[in-house]
């Protein structure tokens, strides 16, 4: 997948190791893309045409996850969502 843009230069002092570990520290894990997310991805309806947006809900469709994001064009997946 290629990003379209590059990401903003952060001034925030941590180094990747610390970040992760500030991850991890709150619960949170890494999740790779696999073959189950990649076949969900294909049966998914055309509602949204954001690739991202769809692989994300996909993987939260695979693993039962809640998907947080304030994207309400994702409303019509049904997956369950935390909105902000």
């Amino acid at each position: 997948m290629r990003l379209l843009q590059p990401f903003p230069k952060s001034s925030d002092p941590r180094t990747p190791l610390a970040d992760s570990v500030l991850r991890l520290a709150c619960g949170f894990t890494k999740l790779g893309v696999d073959f189950e997310h990649i076949e969900a991805l294909r049966n998914l309806p055309l509602h949204h045409n954001d690739p991202f947006d769809r692989l994300l809900l996909a993987q939260a469709m695979v693993e039962h996850a809640t998907l947080v994001t304030h994207d309400r064009a994702l409303a019509p997946y049904g997956v369950p969502t935390l909105w902000f």
